[in-house]
């Protein structure tokens, strides 16, 4: 039985400590102790932490230090700018890691996870929790044995309405930078970055572990009163010759789970967020429909992956620092293509409606605009959105440290918050 420590159970964390207890109850895992930073803020929680034997610390460093050679996963679904550092801590205190997505907000810092992998022999899973399940898996399976033949386009579109209490609820949701740390929070890097990943890992199934970004042209906007973007188009051409697009925004009044839709030489296929559902339709006519369990929890999964791993019946996780990069670097050179964050003018902005008070700061049209760029394969600026600017087209070749561009940096600067 592996023992778990876990860093936090607000929030976020309060789903991922469900989980490990969880699979706790099916005997894989057992968790020893936690990271609460502020006790007075969940007394029950920690009251029964305490009656269940299991250790309360204020801080990772002083848990790892005092539970040294006693821990074998060390979960951590903590905010964006604290993943890097303490992913690190955990792998060079002896522990392997599951990480929340996204790994990090830059691609220097998944290359220095990726390093302290190599220093210590440990390990870090990425929770992209999508990837656990039946639809994706099958989906990865038919492009590893061939069946989908070459992937040619991947694309994606989601209409998430986010509002005030989304962006309030900790120091760094809605924040570009929060001191000295890079967050770049937005749709496409942390609510629905796993679609995204997705169809990297799809993609990266087709080409052994070698799938890489090779050019980028994006587009980032801000409709609603915070420092980040919430809305994004983005389109990349891959290295073994597919285009990947995908257009989501928070600043929306309808909702529209994830679709994502693949075109391949034998086949075509459409996942949906909506039951975890993938239809493969083949060439010769034949369908496949594969659907998810709705009761299984694939956070869970996400563990029960890493102890397969930790005792070798796995030679790695599903998601690694080095096949989840793609999605960081995709994010880092979003903004380098966007030249940094375009403001939508207030004329083409709407409040929500009073009895909807969680969409507030919608862009008018917004909803048509990516339904369209989804079907047409375009970026907002081709389809003529008036507010629209066309990014710049980058390459991904020797991209190793965000931003590479200084009025990138400048750019961003006015928008980091202090504390």
């Amino acid at each position: 039985m592996k023992r778990i420590g876990i860093v936090g159970v607000g929030g976020f964390a309060a789903t991922v400590l469900h989980s490990i207890l969880f699979i706790e109850r099916e005997g894989l895992a057992h968790l020893a102790a936690a990271v609460i930073r502020n006790p007075a803020k969940y007394p029950d929680v920690v009251k029964q932490m305490q009656e269940e034997g299991r250790k309360v610390y204020p801080s990772l460093p002083e848990m790892l230090e005092n539970e040294k050679g006693k821990f074998d996963i060390v979960s951590i679904p903590t905010g964006i700018p604290y993943h890097s550092e303490m992913a690190i801590q955990a792998l060079e205190a002896g522990c392997d890691v599951v990480l929340e997505k996204p790994i990090a907000a830059t691609v220097q810092e998944v290359d220095a996870i990726i390093a302290a992998e190599k220093r210590t022999g440990h390990f870090c899973a990425i929770g992209y929790q999508h990837i656990h399940t039946p639809a994706i898996q099958s989906l990865r399976e038919e492009v590893e044995n061939g069946r989908l033949g070459k992937i040619k386009r991947a694309k994606c579109y989601a209409l998430w309405p986010r509002g005030r209490s989304y962006y309030e609820r900790n120091s760094w949701a809605g924040q570009v930078k929060v001191e000295g740390r890079w967050v770049l929070d937005g749709p496409l890097t942390n609510a629905l970055a796993h679609f995204l990943h997705n169809m990297f890992y799809l993609i990266d199934a087709e080409s052994g572990w070698r799938a890489a970004i090779e050019s980028l042209r994006a587009e980032l906007y801000r409709g609603k009163d915070i420092p980040t973007y919430d809305t994004v188009c983005l389109r990349a051409r891959m290295n073994q010759g597919a285009e990947v697009f995908i257009a989501l925004s928070h600043a929306v009044g309808q909702l529209q789970n994830p679709i994502m839709e693949i075109e391949a030489e034998n086949a075509s296929a459409v996942w949906m967020m909506d039951g975890a559902k993938a239809v493969i339709r083949y060439r010769d006519g034949t369908v496949r429909t594969v659907e998810t369990p709705s009761e299984r929890d694939f956070h869970a999964d996400a563990f029960r992956d890493a102890i397969a791993v930790a005792e070798g019946k796995r030679a790695r996780p599903l998601t690694t620092p080095l096949n989840g990069r793609p999605h960081v670097l995709a994010v880092d050179l979003a903004f380098e293509s966007s030249g940094g964050i375009l403001n939508i003018p207030l004329s083409y902005r709407q409040a929500a409606s009073s009895s909807r008070p969680d969409r507030d700061a919608q862009i008018r049209g917004m909803e048509d605009i990516i339904r369209r760029s989804f079907a047409e394969f375009k970026l907002f600026s081709e389809l003529g959105a008036p507010w629209a600017q066309p990014g710049s087209e980058v390459r991904a070749a020797g991209y190793t440290e965000f931003p590479r561009s200084a009025q990138l940096r400048e750019a961003l600067s006015a928008l980091t918050k202090r504390e």
